[in-house]
C-alpha cells in the first residue's frame, strides 16, 4: 500500500489521498478490504467514494466516525486497485493520521498497513 496526498491545508481545503493497493499475496483475495482511518479534524467527502464505486474500481463502501471499509472483490494477483479518496479539513490542526490497512476478509492474517502521515492545517 501507499499513501500520497497533500500535507499542507488550509481550512474546508481538501485532502486528496491518492491509495495504492496491490495484491503481494500468492492467491487472489475473494473479499478484500481497505480500511481508512478518516483523520481527526477531517470529514470524508462521499461523492469520492460514490465515484469509485460507479466506476466499477470498488464494490462498496461504508463510513463510520472514524473510518471508511472499502470491499474489493475479485482481487487477482498482482492486480492494483487506485483509490482516490478526498477528506474536507475543518479546522486547524497539526496531526498524525491517515492510515490505510488492506487485508482478506476472510484471512485476516493476509494484510498490509501503511504508517500514519503528517497532516496540517491552517486558517
Amino acid at each position: 500500500i501507499t499513501v500520497d496526498a497533500n500535507t499542507n491545508l488550509k481550512v474546508n481545503e481538501i485532502l486528496d489521498a491518492k491509495i495504492k493497493v496491490i495484491n503481494r499475496n500468492a492467491n487472489d483475495i475473494y473479499n478484500g478490504m481497505v480500511t481508512i482511518t478518516i483523520p481527526q479534524g477531517f470529514t470524508v467527502i462521499e461523492d469520492s467514494l460514490a465515484e469509485l464505486e460507479s466506476k466499477g474500481i470498488i464494490e462498496k463502501y461504508e463510513t463510520s466516525y472514524t473510518a471508511v471499509n472499502i470491499y474489493l472483490k475479485d482481487f487477482e494477483i498482482s492486480q492494483i486497485v487506485d483509490l482516490d479518496v478526498k477528506f474536507r479539513a475543518l479546522y486547524p490542526l497539526n496531526i498524525t493520521g491517515l492510515t490505510v490497512r488492506a487485508y482478506d476478509y476472510y484471512n485476516p492474517e493476509v494484510e498490509g498497513i501503511t504508517k500514519p502521515i503528517n497532516i496540517t492545517v491552517v486558517n
